[in-house]
């Protein structure tokens, strides 16, 4: 029979288009071909539309329904505003046949894709209009199947609205429903792992764990190993982030202990992600040898990722960073090199500043003046580092990187007792970052004028400026609202004062 081939070979256009050969692994290389990949695949299950006869309404329904997939897919690969009105219009095509036939499933698939474009195209407001327009005729009409799935994409949408309590309220609905399908019908492991980031921006950390743990085991079982690695990968670096070390070591422990990671099943990348997690939970659980050994090993290893030298660069800038803290700077040294090598290749910015920052603090903390040398030689290269990234236009995610090398240069010199070069770093680092106004964040300053206050009143014997610019800083933050940053300074002057 040509209709059932035919949906197989438009099927198979679908899948094969997803993973084109040559696909680079990601960037926008990657989407590029996957979009000429889904123009092609698109063309062809047209063609084989028009050369199959006598398909019947249903089967001509799925088969306008792939190709209107097609074509939403290779909007979400290209993002391009060139490919929307096709995707429209596929979806328009299929929605009329469906109308006109009567194909209930079809109307609601054609309605969700259209749901979907436009929240591709980026109206997440009119993809809202339009899903609960849908979800209304579902509740009406049926099919009931489908609604799970429905309240599943609203609530992925009104997280991209930031509606963070209307997500979760549609997500945990979704989930509800699921419950009365199997698997096959309703993805109830991407609902928990929606559900997660949905309670992520409510501030319910220990509900995401759970979503994010119920995700993966349901992927598990399911046979999507890579999935569930990765959800319970994200669900280590929530632990992690929760300060529960030891149960972050013992999941990845777990993990890393699967019969499917020493058999080399699993991506490489994968087990390297999940290795890295566990080196920085036994750094964060106070096991440095075991997480220095670790990192060293990722570090050797990430060397020979000829594809990914900006993975290489921020594990060796790590590694440096444990070499650096167990008082091994020879080899933290070597690491950074290493770093600054792959670095050279594909730019990393802010973890190679913020490796030789503090390189560069560990040094003179430990080793008094006699690490000066080494130290300045650091915050000389994070200062090249800083200069290279300006010329770029690259724009640090944190503070910005020529602050942090002044406040640096101002901590290392205080260390080393070089007390009146610290104090100028830090009227520097005070005059990059500006007063902090209303709404700003104003740690960084609170901490760069206390630091600059002890030097002065402290070290150098100078309380009497020290206190002045102690004093207008409270004032300025107190005005602010920001009291809690202003309390070290506060109880320094109230130090300072005791001590004239």
């Amino acid at each position: 029979a040509p209709g059932p081939a035919a949906l197989a070979r438009a099927a198979a256009l679908l899948a094969a288009a997803e993973i084109p050969a040559e696909i680079p692994a990601e960037g926008a290389d990657g989407a590029e071909a996957m979009a000429a990949a889904l123009t092609t695949a698109h063309a062809s299950m047209v063609r084989l539309h028009e050369e199959t006869p006598g398909l019947a309404p249903y089967q001509e329904a799925r088969l306008l329904r792939l190709r209107a997939t097609a074509l939403g897919m290779r909007l979400q690969a290209s993002q391009s505003e060139e490919h929307v009105a096709s995707a429209f219009a596929e979806v328009d095509l299929l929605y009329a046949f469906a109308t006109r036939h009567e194909i209930v499933g079809q109307i609601s698939g054609a309605r969700l894709l259209r749901a979907s474009t436009y929240a591709v195209s980026g109206d997440l407001p009119a993809a809202i209009t339009e899903i609960d327009a849908l979800i209304d005729l579902l509740k009406a009409h049926g099919p009931a199947w489908h609604l799970p799935r429905t309240l599943g994409l609203r609530g992925r949408f009104q997280l991209g609205l930031q509606d963070a309590q209307a997500a979760h309220a549609d997500l945990a609905e979704a989930l509800r429903l699921a419950a009365g399908w199997s698997a096959d019908v309703v993805d109830a492991a991407r609902l928990h792992g929606d559900l997660a980031e949905a309670c992520m921006h409510l501030g319910r950390p220990d509900e995401a764990l759970r979503h994010l743990t119920r995700s993966a085991e349901l992927d598990l079982r399911h046979g999507s190993r890579t999935a569930a690695f990765c959800t319970y990968s994200n669900a280590a670096q929530l632990s992690l982030d929760l300060g529960r070390f030891e149960d972050c070591i013992a999941l990845l422990d777990s993990l890393l202990a699967d019969p499917g990671v020493a058999a080399g099943e699993l991506d490489d990348r994968l087990v390297a992600q999940l290795r890295l997690s566990r080196a920085r939970a036994l750094h964060a659980a106070e096991d440095l040898k075991a997480a220095t050994a670790e990192f060293a090993a990722l570090a050797a290893e990430s060397a020979g990722w000829d594809d990914d030298p900006g993975s290489h660069a921020m594990i060796a800038a790590e590694t440096a960073m444990l070499l650096g803290e167990s008082g091994e700077f020879g080899r933290a040294r070597e690491a950074a090199d290493q770093a600054l090598a792959a670095h050279a290749r594909a730019p990393r910015y802010e973890p190679l500043s913020n490796c030789l920052r503090e390189l560069a603090r560990l040094q003179v903390q430990q080793q008094g003046p006699d690490g000066l040398a080494d130290a300045l030689a650091d915050l000389a290269e994070a200062g090249r580092i800083a200069d290279e990234a300006r010329a770029a236009g690259y724009k640090a995610r944190g503070r910005s990187l020529d602050t942090a090398l002044a406040y640096e240069h101002g901590r290392v010199n205080a260390y080393a007792g070089e007390y009146e070069t610290a104090l100028a770093a830090l009227e520097k680092a005070l005059a990059l970052l500006g007063e902090p106004a209303e709404g700003d964040r104003a740690e960084e300053w609170a901490e760069c004028v206390r630091l600059a206050g002890a030097v002065e009143g402290i070290y150098l014997e100078r309380p009497a400026p020290a206190l002045t610019r102690l004093d207008a800083a409270v004032s300025h933050l107190t005005a602010l609202g920001h009291t809690g940053e202003s309390e070290a300074l506060t109880s320094l002057a109230a130090q300072l004062r005791d001590e004239e």
